[in-house]
């Protein structure tokens, strides 16, 4: 895991010599934990695990581990229309050009043509956030006292603009199930539209952080004598 971290800080004297304000931004960035892809079977009909889930029983969470199957272009075993002899369409050939697109380019897994992905093959995407500090002095009752004033604002970037700053994580293991495991035509996979588990506007399969989504605020006061 990569994480890089960078701090601004600027000072002014808007109350004397020796009664700073200081403004600090803290940047971090972070790159996101290992993935790979891997075959589902999304039914609650028992019977289908005869024909799906490699031979795994029903309810068993184990039909999600299999790892996926990267495709080639125009390959051989993959079917994207439901009836393989529909092939030639227009739509099963934008069905390709879709699928290869999120596995080639969104997930990075041309080199794995032709092949099974690997564990860890991949990586959930990079996510950043902004944090927001003032601190000011200002003088007490006596003459070496003082009293300082904070005020910190986590994650600014969503206080800013409610679509940044927003944390998304996927499954625990890694795995992101991405077709709907079904073998057609005797020997193919299907990778048609009615496989797909997810949207591809949702790639990852990853879900918002409700606690660490959201900016907040927190303002201190200290004394120092």
């Amino acid at each position: 895991m990569h994480r890089l971290l960078a701090t601004l800080r600027s000072k002014h004297y808007f109350f004397g010599t020796d009664k700073p304000t200081t403004f600090t931004l803290i940047f971090e960035r972070k790159s996101g934990l290992p993935a790979y892809p891997t075959f589902d079977t999304y039914t609650s009909w028992p019977g289908d695990y005869k024909t799906k889930a490699f031979g795994y029983d029903f309810n068993l969470n184990d039909d999600s581990s299999s790892l996926l199957y990267i495709p080639t272009r125009s390959d051989p075993i993959v079917c994207y229309s439901y009836k393989c002899t529909d092939e030639g369409s227009a739509d099963a050939l934008a069905r390709e050009e879709a699928v290869l697109n999120l596995l080639y380019n969104v997930f990075g897994l041309e080199g794995k043509a032709g092949e099974i992905a690997d564990r860890g093959s991949m990586r959930f995407p990079w996510q950043s956030s902004l944090d927001f500090k003032i601190t000011q002095i200002l003088p007490g009752f006596r003459d070496d006292d003082e009293v300082v004033i904070t005020l910190g604002i986590e994650n600014l970037l969503n206080l800013l603009d409610d679509d940044k700053g927003v944390v998304r994580y996927g499954y625990y293991s890694g795995r992101i199930p991405v077709i709907d495991l079904r073998i057609v035509d005797g020997s193919k996979y299907d990778y048609s539209r009615n496989a797909f588990r997810y949207s591809f506007d949702d790639p990852y399969n990853m879900s918002l952080s409700a606690t660490q989504s959201v900016w907040r605020a927190q303002l201190g006061f200290k004394y120092n004598f």
